[in-house]
């Protein structure tokens, strides 16, 4: 961690739900790829075509792995959180995990923090 940075806040936050959508809107369409944040590994048993030979792909982000999808065309599939399938007006199909609270750590350097007080 860079020694410049310092704990400025804390605080709690909702994260959307995990979601599984994909390119032909239809929840048992056989699929070759499913795209996914790395982080959802453990969800990935619930997603239609776990274990029949359909290949899972981690990317970076919700967003890489939803990208992905869309660029592979017909036949692909992508694990994500429920805002990235609303901005681009895509349905999900199926709901992996439920939207839950979550505590944000915000790190900077707090010779740069401008203070509520005096910014009012």
């Amino acid at each position: 961690m860079d020694e410049g940075l310092g704990l400025v806040d804390v605080f709690q936050m909702p994260i959307p739900e995990l979601v599984f959508g994909n390119t032909l809107n239809d929840v048992i369409a056989p699929l070759e790829t499913v795209y996914h944040h790395a982080a959802v590994t453990s969800l990935l048993p619930h997603v239609p075509g776990f274990g029949t030979g359909t290949r899972f792909v981690p990317s970076d982000s919700n967003e890489v792995a939803y990208e992905a999808m869309v660029r592979h065309g017909e036949r692909a599939g992508c694990v994500s959180n429920q805002t990235v399938f609303e901005f681009h007006n895509r349905p999900s199909l199926i709901t992996l995990r439920t939207a839950r609270e979550m505590s944000w750590h915000v790190f900077a350097d707090p010779t740069k923090i401008v203070s509520k007080a005096s910014a009012a």
